[in-house]
């Protein structure tokens, strides 16, 4: 791959992580029965084009699949049901977590052959009720924020703190005792900590009975760490690097909220 493809892929990347935090703040943003069926169809368009564009062609692909289906839709004047919002909310998610692999590393290839099938499959009741149904979360949800620099506390409170009841607690020792009593639905954490560092408290986290086992997680470092081996404890978590940006913090704090909704409803 030369450097030009290289930078176009990147590039691409970008502009896809902007178009999907677009569309998971829409579909956050509205219940389900005000959903607009040729504002979804544009953003699935610019993502098919987009990831067309750059090769990335299993994104393209399954997305080209959900433009179908939302033709269908469009052209058969049905509804906008919980049925299909929750679809809309895992195309998403898988969406978003293929952004994060190639962002690891450019030349993969994601594979959505699961997300595919439930596109593929997927079939609405013509008598599901299409009352209201608000699918974001009410209220504030709880974050819980490590850092030894009371600064980030100042700016994580600054971006998210109409989303988010925050709680602050400088070390990670001090972060496990308040899990073990808070059941938070993000936590945010720095990598470089004295006593334990951030990599070491996301391993007790994941390797623990901690009510917050499965908690989405996002790591500030102002370097590139050498992380443990271990896939399970990467799970729903995200790298951001610092000075933290607030566009970007406001994305991978919605994409953990829609995660939880996700699990929410799976169980």
């Amino acid at each position: 791959m030369d450097e030009f493809e290289i930078e176009l892929k990147q590039s691409t990347l970008n502009e896809l992580e902007d178009t999907l935090s677009d569309l998971i703040d829409y579909l956050q943003s509205n219940e389900f029965h005000l959903l607009d069926l040729d504002e979804l169809f544009r953003a699935a368009h610019s993502l098919k084009g987009n990831s067309k564009a750059a090769d990335f062609d299993s994104i393209a692909k399954v997305t080209h699949q959900l433009e179908d289906l939302l033709i269908n839709r469009k052209d058969s004047s049905k509804e906008m049901t919980s049925k299909f919002y929750d679809l809309l909310l895992t195309y998403s998610e898988h969406i978003q977590s293929s952004i994060e692999q190639l962002k690891g590393d450019i030349s993969l290839m994601p594979n959505l052959d699961e997300l595919q099938n439930q596109i593929e499959s997927f079939e609405d009741s013509t008598t599901e009720e299409s009352s209201p149904k608000k699918a974001e979360v009410k209220g504030l949800k709880k974050l819980l924020l490590v850092d030894d620099d009371i600064d980030i506390y100042t700016i994580v409170n600054k971006y998210l703190n109409d989303k988010f009841e925050i709680d602050y607690v400088s070390n990670a020792v001090q972060a496990i005792e308040d899990c073990k009593l808070e059941d938070y639905d993000l936590i945010i954490c720095d990598y470089k900590m004295p006593v334990m560092n951030g990599q070491e408290f996301a391993l007790y986290l994941r390797q623990g009975s901690s009510k917050n086992k499965e908690t989405p997680m996002i790591f500030l470092t102002a370097f590139s760490p050498k992380l443990f081996n271990q896939k399970s404890i990467w799970e729903e978590v995200f790298f951001m690097d610092k000075p933290i940006q607030k566009k970007k913090l406001q994305y991978y704090a919605k994409c953990a909220l829609q995660s939880s909704y996700i699990k929410e409803k799976a169980s």
